[in-house]
């Protein structure tokens, strides 16, 4: 960080400034970047790279080098008679700082996941991993790949955004109430990890049991980064530590069982005993899944209403159904029964159909759109009614119209024109994986906007098209997920 400007008069109060910017970016682990941005724009921009790679050496030396050119400074003034120059002041407080800096990133990499979660390649970089990911291998049970996922955090922001939908962005409250300090963010890591250690003392299957067992080790992480950021001594819960594997009991099994929630041809494919016609269970989309069910309707609502718990809830008292049953076959020794292979691909499309819901919600406008003031319901929004609102200026209104998508496709209605009307064209492109033709067509549509910011003068006005260019990213981010790419 180099000096200000001085002249005239002015010397001592440009010092202090400089020194007033210094001692305000010092906010602990949870402002990083920002003390770091102290030293130059440049600085942050290598420093995100090195953080990427887990390169710690080298940022460490870059600090290093940077202190040296500042105490090579300081020494020249003292040596040639200017230890006395209002400048010291600054250019001490810059040592202090960078001083700062290298222990903050001593204390950042004192803990990290890697280091709980072992045996992993780590090949993700930190902060790239969200929850969306870690529920699709959980899910696929591909453990390997989600132990890989679990151990990549190096922040307690990292491991926030892979813990629910509603902390994967930045700006959740999640990671507020870690930067405010706020204790009762323990009180929702003590219930998800709970939740894991269930699942730890469920398991049947050997490597199921070996995941869980780690996913354990990483909220122990969670809890020791936590606490070395927000200054606190909270302990997991009893059960996380020394969770107990109970002895399976012994029980009479269930005698007679007939689905609920699911279309007649599964309906009649158990009465009928018919276990090898698992293909009745389509889940080659959400909307062909939901047609196998009574509930297409329900949860349609639900969605578009922006009731992700409420839908969730509804597949989730059948899919209770379908695990009460398997659990009892498993107990009361019918675990190698024929129905076993119908009855679990039935809780595999159960489960399905909840990570597509999900995933409809996993990336929503909201978290991208700030300054909103009524939420409008998803879907509803067309482009006449937004276009109008963009017309008379009405800058808040049409604010609160772009934070009402929940998917891509409610976006689409009314972001432009040409997509409002060739909306089939565009949900084609998404629906087939076609992303170079999407996201050119998405970039040449984002620069207009970008021209309707560099043209405004209001701060009102460019505050929205600021919020237009984020939904913008909201369009990219969906249709990345849905089309499997990161």
């Amino acid at each position: 960080m180099r000096a200000p400007d001085l002249g005239g008069n002015d010397e001592d109060k440009d010092y202090a400034a400089g020194i007033a910017v210094i001692n305000k970016a010092k906010t602990g682990l949870t402002g990083m970047e920002d003390a770091i941005q102290v030293l130059g724009h440049l600085s942050k921009k290598h420093y995100r790279e090195w953080y990427r790679a887990r390169d710690q050496a080298s940022i460490i030396q870059f600090l290093e080098q940077s202190d040296k050119k500042v105490v090579d400074q300081i020494d020249n003034l003292k040596a040639c008679g200017m230890g006395d120059d209002p400048s010291m002041s600054f250019h001490n407080a810059h040592h202090e700082h960078i001083q700062y800096l290298i222990d903050l990133v001593n204390k950042e990499y004192e803990c990290v996941a890697k280091d709980y979660v072992t045996g992993t390649p780590v090949s993700k970089a930190p902060g790239t991993v969200y929850y969306a990911n870690i529920m699709k291998n959980e899910f696929s049970k591909k453990w390997d790949a989600a132990l890989d996922l679990i151990s990549s955090p190096t922040t307690i922001f990292d491991a926030i955004q892979m813990m629910s939908m509603k902390s994967a962005g930045n700006k959740s409250p999640y990671h507020e109430m870690v930067r405010n300090g706020d204790e009762a963010i323990f009180d929702w890591f003590d219930e998800l990890a709970r939740n894991d250690a269930n699942k730890y003392i469920k398991s049947r299957d050997e490597k199921e049991r070996d995941y869980w067992r780690k996913k354990l080790e990483f909220w122990k992480f969670v809890y020791t980064k936590a606490n070395s950021v927000m200054g606190t001594d909270r302990q997991p819960p009893d059960g996380l530590l020394n969770p107990q594997l109970p002895p399976i009991p012994s029980v009479e099994c269930i005698k007679r069982y007939l689905p609920e929630g699911v279309s007649g041809d599964i309906y009649l494919a158990v009465w009928k005993k018919q276990w090898e016609k698992v293909s009745l269970f389509d889940t080659s989309s959400l909307d062909n899944a939901m047609m196998k069910t009574k509930y297409r309707g329900t949860v349609g609502k639900l969605i578009q209403n922006g009731d992700q718990a409420g839908a969730v809830d509804v597949i989730e008292s059948e899919d209770k159904k379908v695990v009460a049953l398997i659990e009892n076959y498993e107990q009361c020794g019918k675990a190698e029964d024929p129905s076993m292979v119908f009855h679990k691909r039935q809780h595999e499309f159960w489960k399905y159909i909840i990570t597509e819901i999900n995933n409809e919600f996993a990336i929503v406008a909201k978290n991208y759109i700030s300054g909103v003031s009524t939420e409008y319901r998803a879907g509803t929004i067309t482009y006449g009614t937004h276009w109008r609102k963009e017309l008379s200026k009405d800058w808040q209104t049409a604010t609160d119209m772009l934070a009402s998508p929940v998917s891509v496709f409610d976006a689409l209605r009314f972001i432009t024109r040409d997509s409002a009307v060739n909306l089939s064209k565009y949900a084609n492109m998404i629906a087939g994986g076609n992303e170079s033709e999407f996201f050119a067509w998405c970039d040449e549509s984002k620069a207009k906007d970008e021209a309707a910011l560099e043209r405004s003068s209001d701060d009102v006005e460019k505050a929205y098209w600021e919020n237009k260019l984020a939904l913008w990213d909201f369009v990219v981010a969906d249709t990345k997920l849905r089309m499997g790419i990161e």
